[in-house]
């Protein structure tokens, strides 16, 4: 993480753009406030000075970070309806709420694609984060290997490419064509 991101200004910066984000994806207006005003709110909350001396000295584990919890989640960002908190407990408080009403599937792909390679993935997909079945055989009852490919096809590509490398080092040690 660079110096920045660890900055007062960066870590705001993050919260205040992932918001942005959020909103999109969820189909709500952006926050009702610039990013300056942002700043001014995290400022003046009393926990605050302790959310960031924590994180900091926790060497910025995301667990620690602080973060903008909306109170109604129904509800746009607005500074009547945030409170400042912990990563996890963000996540946690919305993992309850999440688990209690199911997401529709466009927002859980909207999601997933905003999320990708952050700590957590919302699964695109039931078979896997990216494929509906195997891209090789179209199965979904065999586990997902990796590269949209289901365990057998993946092994079995695997060993396709292995006995080629070894055929072509072989016709390369004797000088065949």
């Amino acid at each position: 993480m660079n110096k920045y991101r660890k900055s007062l200004k960066g870590m705001t910066a993050s919260i205040y753009h992932g918001q942005v984000r959020s909103s999109k994806i969820r189909g709500h207006v952006p926050p009702n406030y610039t990013l300056s005003e942002f700043r001014v709110w995290c400022f003046m909350q009393p926990n605050f000075n302790e959310l960031y001396i924590n994180w900091i000295e926790s060497d910025c584990k995301r667990i620690l970070k602080p973060s903008a919890d909306r109170s109604e989640n129904d509800k746009p960002y607005t500074f009547d309806n945030l409170r400042l908190v912990t990563f996890s407990e963000n996540i946690s408080a919305n993992s309850k709420i999440i688990g209690s009403r199911p997401m529709p599937p466009e927002a859980k792909a909207k999601l997933s694609k905003a999320r990708k390679g952050k700590v957590f993935i919302k699964m695109k997909y039931e078979w896997s984060s990216e494929y509906p079945c195997c891209q090789e055989c179209g199965t979904t009852d065999i586990k997902h290997e990796a590269k949209g490919k289901c365990h057998r096809c993946y092994n079995r590509n695997d060993a396709r490419k292995r006995i080629h490398e070894a055929q072509t080092k072989y016709k390369k040690e004797k000088g065949v064509k």
